[in-house]
């Protein structure tokens, strides 16, 4: 028989591995490229939690022969409502002075909703918009982890009830294969939905809750401790060492969507963090080592420093050097712990408080952020005004028609058709006229926006424009200026022009549309592009970058030129801080918002046009001429509103130009 080794409700060595737990997550949360895979200390959580409520019911079903489910709901809001709440209050009121920004605000009463209804995860899936990239994240996103547990301890004692009803009539073994059928569920679930779904719900990410139950009814006879023999510790110190392998390996490999996680990676993850669980319950220097006192200390403050670090990341705003980042947010998280552990944590968990004076800060509280949410919400934000100029342009009506008739002899040919040309239809709404946008951003508002209905006559110019958000802009501008001259053919997509991998395949799209356009000038409208599409790319400042990106510029050119084109190519303007660096994540350096990098992909647009005497707008320099460049690009990306018209009214001469230079031969 198996020696029993009965431990103490509270192990400390279980704390110190939350401390390494929650000081990975932290650390990813400073910056994720100095712990790519910090997220795994979420995992540990998870697999902890599996055995430990698992071990609790357990052991509840072993003293009174039954669960008692609203007493377990009961514990599980006292542990875990109070501190979220008290933090959700003070993101809540940080609000009022402006702290997360308009764009973040206008959203913040239905994710605080989300967070206190723990089902954040799922709001986080279902407002993920194009342009929220472009706004701060949100701080109180860190709650799609609580509301995984949330759910996990919401659904798994009503399981436990039915699976431990089941054995009196099957045995032990009709809990292994609840247990083992759910792991199964959750496995198949993985392979079903997208990487982000699979990162953010239940569904898949229960397997390491599930794991961890595993390990705590493998040891139910001894309940939150573990039966101790030699071979078992032989076994566990294996397992363990091979364990902390995977996991220090995935700290520095893996990223949150890799599709590897949800093809057995977080199996992977939770079987290799069980493993350091079961060995930090036996005694021995493994367990001894995480119980030293200062890893003691911050993990048994883990819950708070988790709710508090990531609001005041975010407060910190994008750009700031990680170690200035640091240096203000560990020591305020350690004291905003260690002051929401001793006033609010410990008291509930003794249950020093009368429910009547729960009762009273519950309503509190609610007021608090009830209050401050509604007077805090904008009017207007930045991706509201910047939505209404990505409508998307629809073809103009007839257009094949006239095209065909038209233009079938070719590019250079004339036409001679008599249609009276008709002034370009406007966008729904003409840009700077309006209102501005109130509420959040809705996604589902970026729709097709019609092209001008017109029929092509001698005067008129046929724009096509490609590119990404910025160029899907610049059309909106080219239609509200209502040019009877101009009929503007829109081909651009949010997020994509060259690239990424993910993006549409610009040669098929781009050929297709000149073939069937056949416009007189084509404008090449985007960003700087990293990952081109298509490419191994080479690091972007690099000369084998350089010779990249400028052979892909090229082939693009050469691509929209072939049936005759005059081709406008676009000198971006650096993205904007703090709004614009969102876009990177909140990063200037190495990445698409570093002035270096935007001047070298500058560079290599001039070099191209060059080439081959094509203009280039050099919109860098028109925002440079702007009164406020904030009030230009609201988000530090996009222009808005008149100032759409106006670069619009600056750019229009150069597109006839451009034509008038292709018509006109050289020499």
């Amino acid at each position: 028989m198996d020696t029993v080794i009965r431990r103490p409700r509270r192990l400390g060595a279980l704390d110190g591995l939350r401390a390494l737990a929650v000081t990975a997550v932290v650390v990813y949360h400073l910056d994720d490229r100095l712990l790519p895979g910090g997220f795994l200390g979420v995992d540990v959580f998870f697999v902890l939690s599996g055995y430990l409520v698992t071990s609790l019911l357990l052991a509840e079903r072993e003293r009174s022969g039954a669960i008692a489910l609203r007493d377990f709901w009961k514990r599980r809001a006292r542990r875990l409502w109070a501190a979220a709440w008290v933090v959700l209050a003070l993101v809540s009121l940080a609000g009022l002075w402006n702290v997360w920004g308009a764009d973040r605000q206008s959203t913040l009463p239905g994710e605080v909703l989300a967070a206190i209804a723990h089902i954040e995860n799922y709001w986080m899936l279902g407002h993920g918009g194009y342009l929220q990239q472009f706004a701060a994240p949100s701080p109180v996103r860190h709650f799609w982890s609580l509301a995984v547990e949330e759910q996990f301890y919401f659904l798994w004692p009503m399981i436990m009830v039915g699976a431990t009803a089941l054995m009196v009539r099957r045995g032990r073994k009709a809990m292994w294969a609840v247990l083992l059928l759910l792991a199964a569920a959750s496995m198949v679930n993985g392979l079903l939905v997208t990487p982000e779904q699979a990162y953010l719900g239940l569904g898949t990410r229960a397997i390491a809750l599930i794991v961890g139950a595993l390990l705590a009814w493998w040891w139910s006879s001894t309940p939150l401790a573990a039966p101790e023999r030699p071979g078992l510790r032989r076994v566990l110190e294996v397992w363990a060492a091979l364990g902390a392998v995977v996991l220090i390996v995935g700290l520095f490999t893996l990223h949150p969507y890799d599709e590897v996680m949800a093809r057995g990676g977080f199996l992977t993850i939770a079987v290799a963090a069980v493993g350091i669980v079961g060995l930090a319950i036996v005694p021995g220097r493994t367990a001894g080592a995480l119980a030293w006192a200062p890893l003691v200390w911050i993990g048994r403050r883990s819950y708070g420093i988790y709710l508090i670090h990531w609001p005041l990341i975010v407060a910190m705003g994008p750009g700031r050097p990680v170690w200035v980042v640091a240096a203000m947010v560990v020591p305020a998280t350690l004291l905003g712990a260690a002051a929401l552990h001793r006033l609010v944590e410990t008291p509930l968990i003794l249950r020093r408080w009368k429910p009547v004076y729960l009762a009273q800060a519950t309503v509190v509280l609610a007021i608090v952020i009830a209050g401050s949410l509604i007077v805090a919400r904008p009017s207007s934000t930045p991706t509201g005004d910047v939505a209404k100029g990505l409508q998307k342009l629809s073809d103009p009506a007839g257009a094949p028609a006239a095209i065909s008739s038209t233009r079938t002899a070719g590019p250079t040919s004339s036409t001679t058709t008599t249609t009276i040309c008709i002034p370009a239809a406007a966008a729904a709404t003409t840009l700077g006229s309006a209102p501005p946008t109130s509420g959040p951003f809705d996604p589902n508002t970026v729709t097709n926006l019609a092209d001008p209905s017109a029929s092509a006559c001698d005067s008129q110019i046929d724009v096509l424009v490609v590119g990404d958000s910025t160029g899907r802009g610049f059309s909106n501008g080219l239609a509200s200026l209502q040019d009877p001259g101009l009929r503007i053919w829109d081909r651009t997509v949010l997020g994509c022009s060259l690239g990424n991998e993910a993006c549409p395949d610009w040669r098929t799209d781009w050929k297709t549309a000149v073939e069937q356009i056949r416009p007189d000038v084509v404008v090449m409208y985007f960003n700087p592009v990293s990952d081109l599409k298509g490419i191994d790319d080479a690091g972007f400042m690099t000369p084998e970058g350089k010779a990249q990106r400028e052979q892909v510029l090229k082939e693009a050119a050469d691509l929209l030129s072939s049936t005759g084109a005059a081709v406008v190519m676009v000198a971006p303007p650096v993205p904007r801080p703090p709004e614009g660096l969102f876009f990177c994540d909140g990063r200037r350096s190495a990445t698409v918002c570093d002035p270096k990098w935007v001047a070298a992909w500058t560079d290599s647009v001039i070099a191209v046009a060059q080439a081959r005497n094509a203009p280039v707008l050099d919109v860098k320099g028109f925002v440079d001429k702007l009164p406020s460049d904030k009030a230009a690009r609201p988000d530090g990306m996009h222009f808005a509103g008149s100032n759409l018209v106006d670069e619009a009214t600056w750019a229009r001469p150069t597109l006839s130009l451009a034509v008038l230079a292709k018509r006109t031969p050289s020499g």
